[in-house]
């Protein structure tokens, strides 16, 4: 099959915030994963009803999923943005707000809706880190308004590409591996013949037991396609119709290699 999503990518090299100045009396506690939604950037010409699929459909359901099983451990605010991040030719219009002020919530996504070539169904990428845990608080997600509809798109599958583009906002992106949780030597991953292998302990465990392999140490991520797509997502071969492949498939699965991947980050708890 073609090539149907384009996964993360890096929208610059400065991932910050301008600075890290939060209250000191805000409790930290564990908890859902909150987002904070932005829908400023829809494309002049894209239907009313096309929207509507994406921002009251699509997202709250997306959203919702994953604030079911994902939590974070912290302040629940995030801001102010170094001055310039998460805008780009894919997100121009950024309120001036995201440069000066605190807001409730955990991940600040700018959520999209473009008409672009009939191949892509969406592509995403993270824009900022948290100065001190790094862990990402912006992101981009860009949806193609020619697959914005159940009657282009089997609904199931639209809900399956926006959770994946998620993913790839909070985690998938190679920009993101060297901020994960450290294993005992070093990082989470490494890299061989200009592939990735990710060694957390959480995934290769998954792996292990799902492969049967005890002597399983790592695993290989896909290592074919451009910068957005090699190293964002596991191997095609080897994990068939999971949510995190790089190709659009049928019947897309969310299964424990994603949970584990997102538990690895040192970021997230798993419930």
């Amino acid at each position: 099959k073609d090539m149907m999503i384009l996964p993360a990518q890096s929208s610059g090299d400065d991932l910050s915030f301008q600075n890290d100045n939060l209250s000191k009396t805000v409790p930290v506690t564990t908890d859902n994963i909150k987002f904070h939604l932005d829908f400023v950037n829809i494309e002049e010409g894209v239907k009313a009803d096309e929207i509507m699929f994406i921002k009251d459909l699509l997202v709250p359901m997306a959203i919702d999923r994953i604030k079911s099983f994902v939590s974070v451990t912290g302040t629940h605010q995030v801001g102010p943005l170094s001055y310039g991040s998460c805008q780009d030719e894919d997100i121009p219009n950024v309120d001036p707000k995201y440069y000066s002020q605190t807001l409730e919530g955990d991940m600040i996504l700018f959520v999209g809706i473009r008409k672009l070539h009939s191949g892509i169904l969406a592509y995403s990428g993270t824009c900022a880190q948290d100065p001190s845990s790094r862990r990402p608080v912006a992101g981009q997600v860009i949806f193609n308004s020619l697959h914005a509809g159940p009657k282009t798109h089997f609904l199931l599958n639209s809900y399956a590409t926006l959770m994946h583009e998620i993913f790839h906002t909070i985690a998938f992106n190679p920009v993101l591996y060297s901020s994960f949780s450290p294993v005992s030597n070093g990082y989470a991953y490494f890299l061989n013949g200009g592939s990735y292998f990710m060694i957390g302990n959480e995934l290769v465990s998954q792996a292990k037991k799902h492969f049967d392999c005890l002597s399983l140490d790592s695993l290989k991520m896909e290592n074919e396609g451009d910068s957005g797509s090699s190293g964002a997502h596991f191997e095609r071969l080897h994990f068939g119709n999971e949510t995190m492949v790089s190709e659009d498939i049928d019947y897309p699965v969310l299964s424990g290699f994603t949970l584990a991947f997102l538990k690895d980050t040192g970021f997230y708890s798993i419930d």
